[in-house]
């Protein structure tokens, strides 16, 4: 199946809220907790910055101002203001956790990556039972690409403050940047599981699941995901490939006719549907589907090969020789070029199938197919005596093959050794009663003995196996117009 699924960080920078306590006047502290206690009631940032932004001008000095302001810029995303303000607060109470936290925040949000880290080391020093530092340490290493002290700072945010969504889905992160998807896998269904409404963590738990293999588990994750609203391509051909594996294919059809309007100019999925009618028995849909594929990407492997192998079956010969001809120039396997051979002696040129052919059999001598389309296509171009050769190399290996016998007895015929293919014809009916072209060849042979009656009877026996047998009925109307 075609799939792929890109995982992606589910990040929070934890921002504390502030407090304020008296150390200005008591007036202006009233003032100050009064614009807080606004602000926590009605979260409008906007009137209460410009609330601070009052108290700062009465006071610029003030510390607690200082804190909230800097606070408040940071939920409003202005860095370039918040930093100043929180190292103000910083210098004036050093021990002040909040604000040494803030502060990393801030500089976090402005880009500033190096002084972020270093405030949350230095929150960490101060502090050892905070999860915070070492959570907020762990995303700046994600960014940075440093996956193993991202996954040691999540490792000690989580014993601090075990079972916390977020710590463990980005510990999932961390673990994936190290190619372990199995343990990720883990720690991104433990994310969502405890925050099961969340989209993000269910979709990277059940992408993780997915690429380690995990598919009976990775289902119920991908299903959760496109529960709580994930509208994502990559989700749903991974969610079908589960329901493939299963063999639970109502499920997957029904679940790409929920998600076809997704996938309009995508071949990944024209393809996934190809196999499912597929599997389903549906070689017309089967067909249509790959056909949509090819049409959006004609240079798929998987594609090209399932096209040629309906092409063939169906008795397209010649669009089953173009599609492994494409192929092969992509692909030039020997698996491929033997389908390419195959499709090409059907459409009548075999010259561009011997020379695989015959590659095939010196490679690998024991491959009894190939070797017997080798020996029909030399008894085609007249060279009897290889033919013969080829058939009874088979028949000595499988003594009991109709079709090695049936190749041997015509063999005799065009040597008009009518004895000998007389007695391999019927050997190879022996073998194989329902084998109508050694029925038609012995016909022909007991005509050149003049035993047309029973050659006659041969052939209108062949014709209760197959009436349809062109050949068969060619050769008998020939005979009985003789008389």
């Amino acid at each position: 199946m075609k799939k792929t699924l890109r995982l992606f960080i589910s990040a929070l920078a934890m921002v504390a809220m502030c407090t304020a306590f008296a150390q200005d006047a008591p007036e202006f502290t009233k003032k100050v907790a009064d614009a807080a206690k606004k602000y926590q009631a009605s979260r409008n940032l906007p009137t209460s910055i410009s609330e601070f932004e009052t108290l700062r001008a009465e006071n610029g000095k003030s510390v607690e101002v200082a804190k909230w302001l800097g606070f408040l810029y940071l939920q409003d995303k202005q860095a370039n203001k918040a930093v100043p303000l929180l190292e103000q607060a910083h210098v004036a109470t050093p021990g002040d956790l909040e604000v040494l936290n803030n502060l990393g925040n801030a500089y976090m949000l402005a880009g500033d990556k190096s002084k972020a880290l270093a405030k949350y080391q230095m929150l960490a020093d101060a502090n050892k039972s905070m999860f915070e530092p070492y959570y907020n340490m762990g995303n700046i290493y994600l960014s940075n690409k440093d996956f193993v002290r991202a996954a040691a700072a999540f490792t000690r945010a989580n014993e601090l403050k075990p079972n916390n969504a977020y710590v463990l889905n980005n510990m999932g992160v961390a673990l994936q940047g190290q190619k372990n998807e199995a343990k990720a896998g883990e720690y991104f269904a433990k994310a969502s599981d405890l925050e099961p409404t969340s989209a993000p963590f269910a979709r990277n738990a059940g992408g993780a699941l997915y690429q380690s293999k995990n598919k009976a588990a990775a289902k119920n994750y991908l299903k959760r995901a496109l529960g709580n609203g994930v509208n994502d391509k990559e989700v749903v051909l991974a969610l079908g490939d589960c329901y493939n594996a299963e063999k639970d294919y109502a499920s997957q059809t029904k679940l790409y006719g929920q998600y076809a309007s997704l996938f309009d100019k995508d071949s990944r999925f024209h393809y996934n549907l190809g196999i499912l009618r597929k599997k389903e028995g549906d070689n017309d849909g089967a067909l249509e589907s790959f056909t949509k594929a090819y049409n959006m990407n004609d240079s798929d492997a998987d594609t090209l090969k399932n096209l040629g192998i309906l092409y063939f079956n169906k008795g397209d010969f010649e669009s089953a020789q173009s599609m492994f001809s494409k192929l092969v120039a992509m692909s030039p396997t020997l698996s491929n070029r033997k389908n390419f051979a195959a499709a090409a002696a059907r459409n009548g040129d075999t010259e561009a199938a011997l020379p695989i052919w015959q590659e095939v059999v010196r490679a690998n001598p024991g491959d009894l197919e190939t070797r017997l389309l080798l020996a029909d296509a030399y008894y085609d171009q007249g060279k009897i005596e290889v033919a013969m050769g080829h058939f009874k190399a088979v028949q000595k290996v499988k003594p009991n093959s109709a079709i090695a016998l049936d190749g041997v007895g015509r063999c005799h015929l065009a040597n008009a050794n009518y004895p000998g293919a007389e007695a391999a014809l019927r050997a190879a009916i022996d073998a194989d009663t329902k084998y109508v072209p050694a029925y038609n060849n012995l016909a022909v042979v007991l005509e050149k003995m003049n035993r047309r009656p029973q050659a006659i009877a041969l052939l209108e026996k062949a014709l209760t196996i197959d009436e349809n047998n062109e050949d068969v009925q060619r050769n008998l109307k020939r005979m009985k117009s003789v008389g």
